[in-house]
């Protein structure tokens, strides 16, 4: 049996988009630290110009634990990769969800491509059309 709390890996054949699954609740900051060097890591493996992310966290408490709220929002940041699409995050819920898309908000520069939905159909949607949008300024800004 798995006993890893977070996974991650390549969620299609063309490796732009990386998934990243909390199967567990409990799981720490040192072990996000870690998934988060791992997707800076495969993104450093390609050329794509953005990949995005697809972060499921149904089954887990989606936050560490032992950290306040603000001190992650903060770490974060310094692990977004230059070449980081859009990071939908799938299944959060509650106050900690309404709170976190706040403080996103509020430093929007920072989070802005991050996006909340509830379902993987949701995610699937929205990371369309995100690459329809970048297909359509990419054209145009090659023409």
């Amino acid at each position: 049996m798995n006993d890893e709390k977070i996974t991650i890996e390549w969620a299609n054949p063309e490796r732009n988009l990386i998934r990243v699954i909390y199967k567990q609740r409990g799981w720490t900051w040192r072990e996000l630290e870690a998934i988060f060097k791992q997707q800076f890591a495969l993104i450093e493996t390609v050329t794509h110009p953005r990949v995005d992310i697809l972060i499921e966290v149904g089954a887990s408490n989606w936050l560490p634990t032992g950290i306040p709220l603000l001190s992650v929002v903060k770490n974060v940041a310094q692990y977004i990769h230059p070449r980081q699409g859009c990071t939908v995050i799938v299944g959060a819920r509650g106050f900690l969800k309404a709170l976190s898309d706040s403080i996103m908000r509020l430093r929007s520069m920072t989070y802005r491509n991050f996006h909340f939905v509830d379902t993987l159909p949701q995610a699937q949607a929205l990371l369309d059309e995100v690459r329809r949008q970048r297909d359509k300024a990419n054209s145009r800004a090659a023409g």
